[in-house]
């Protein structure tokens, strides 16, 4: 499996833009909220980020990391990333030490549902942002 350095773009991994709705991520933010008397409707960021932890699908969105159930499409995710990267890239990858990152993070435009997969702790840094920007030569294509 190869390391990557800078992000690379999926430019035929398209994911829906509802995808944030369909793994659960936006009903266990606004769950949250409502256990926490602040109930209110979750406006999610552009960018959220996917990744798997000791089989455990995980999304980060600005300041909100959350463990999805796993089930339904997330489950598929890591397989499709797999295949639409020909195997040199997987979001399964376990950390060399405990305690460490996982190697990828896989961000999503809920714009218009691009995707692209990042180091993980640049990917966290751009998901994480206020006003997430991207340099144009700062990106491959896979």
């Amino acid at each position: 499996m190869d390391t990557i350095h800078a992000p690379v773009s999926l430019p035929d991994f398209i994911l829906p833009k509802d995808y944030a709705w369909q793994t659960g991520l936006i009903a266990a933010i606004e769950q949250y909220l409502y256990e926490s008397n602040r109930p209110m409707r979750y406006n999610p960021p552009r960018f959220i980020g996917y990744y798997f932890l000791h089989g455990q699908p995980i999304a980060l969105c600005r300041n909100i990391r959350a463990a999805l159930p796993p089930e339904g499409v997330v489950l598929l995710l890591a397989q499709q990333v797999h295949d639409a990267t020909k195997g040199l890239f997987s979001l399964t990858g376990e950390p060399r030490e405990e305690g460490a990152d996982p190697l990828y993070l896989l961000v999503h435009d809920n714009w218009d549902g691009s995707c692209s997969l990042w180091p993980f702790a640049a990917g966290r840094r751009f998901v994480t942002a206020l006003r997430p920007v991207i340099k144009a030569s700062s990106s491959a294509d896979f």
